[in-house]
This record gives structure tokens, C-alpha cells and sequence, in this order.
């Protein structure tokens, strides 16, 4: 969350110009609707409440909250927004538009991936930060989050910036006068349930 919120301020310096060798004027800028800071460890850090739509974070359409807890303790870490069916509604809706679009999906392989490792990069500037709120979030020990959490969603966006350019389809001659080949393509819009337990890595590509 810390990592967004400062390529958010990334791109706002660049107001639309160059960030990584290209342009950003398809870039909408995060709109934090709903934030708290919270103490970890001696450290205050500013967390979104807002549930995240369409590159922004929204209210709740239905207005409500609930309690996100410590698992080691039983207390309140803070109050987020309540995500309903209208809100999943809006989130495909969106999804489905950004999808429909075809700005990212043609936009260069290597574009893609520089955006990604970007991400990586602000992960692993504010590393202690990420690793402090997955503790507190899900009860983990430092070396369970430091070990397993963290790595492993770096790891996975360092993995995917690198597959971007390289999604490569197969060619077959097997059967006689016939010409046979795959072409990988995205199939829309998913859904994915996160476990409470891997935060971090669940929200990877």
C-alpha cells in the first residue's frame, strides 16, 4: 500500500511526461478517499481504508465499515470499508471497461514490464514498512514475513516483468497438409478470494 501510494507520487511529478522512457497519459492518478495512520513498532504509517476500484480508493456504496483485528491479539487495528455486491459489480464493470479498452493489453511488452519492476522497486524501498503491516495484519512472525511474504510478492512481479515480452505461441506440422498453431491471449475479467494469511502475495498478477 505504501508502495502505491508513492508511485502515485511518481507520476504526479512526472504530470504526464516521461517516467521510465514513455509516456503516461493513460496513467489515472490514486485517489486515496480514505486513509489511517497507524503505529507498528514505533513507526506510524498511513494505510487506505478505501476498497480499491478503478485505480482509486472508493467508499463502501453501501457506507459500511468493519474491523480488521491482530490475530496474535484479538484487537482492532482499524476500521475498512465493507465491499458488497455493488461494489464487486463496480470493480468488474471497470475491470471489464480497462479490459475492453485494449490500451494495456497493446501497449508495449516492455512498458508493461518497466511498470512492474517500478512497483518491485518501491516494494523493496519501503520493505521493513510492508513487512511490518503483513505482522500485524495476520499474526505472522518477522521470519515468516520477511522469509516467505515478502520475497515471494517481489518475486513474483520481478517474475512477470520479465515474462511480458516473451509470451511466445507454438507451431505444430504433425498432421499432413495441416497448420496448426496457439496464440495465448488474456480471457477477461477474474475473480480471486484471498487468504487472509498471504496478503502480499495474493495480490500479485
Amino acid at each position: 500500500m505504501t508502495a502505491l501510494r508513492n508511485y502515485t507520487r511518481a507520476i504526479r511529478a512526472t504530470k504526464g511526461t516521461a517516467l521510465l522512457g514513455y509516456r503516461l497519459q493513460h496513467v489515472r492518478l490514486l485517489s486515496t478517499a480514505a486513509s489511517k495512520t497507524i503505529n507498528v513498532a514505533g513507526r506510524d504509517i498511513s494505510v487506505p481504508t478505501g476498497i480499491f476500484i478503478n485505480n482509486e480508493f472508493r467508499k463502501a456504496i453501501g457506507g459500511t465499515t468493519f474491523g480488521v483485528e491482530n490475530p496474535a491479539t484479538g484487537k482492532e487495528i482499524l476500521q475498512i470499508e465493507e465491499g458488497k455486491e455493488a461494489d464487486v459489480n463496480e470493480a468488474v464493470k471497470a475491470a471489464r471497461a480497462t479490459f475492453r479498452n485494449g490500451e494495456w493489453a497493446s501497449s508495449d511488452p516492455v512498458y508493461r514490464a518497466d511498470l512492474l519492476r517500478k512497483l518491485a522497486e518501491l516494494m523493496e524501498r519501503d520493505k521493513e514498512q510492508l513487512i511490518a503491516l503483513e505482522m500485524l495484519d495476520t499474526g505472522k512472525t518477522y521470519q515468516q514475513a520477511s522469509t516467505l511474504d515478502f520475497p515471494g510478492s517481489v518475486g513474483t512481479l520481478k517474475y512477470y516483468a520479465g515474462y511480458a515480452d516473451k509470451v511466445h505461441g507454438l507451431t505444430s506440422f504433425n498432421i499432413p497438409k495441416t497448420f496448426a498453431f496457439t496464440k495465448r491471449e488474456p480471457i477477461g475479467v477474474c475473480g480471486q478470494i484471498i487468504p487472509w494469511k498471504i496478503h502480499q502475495e495474493g495480490t500479485q498478477p
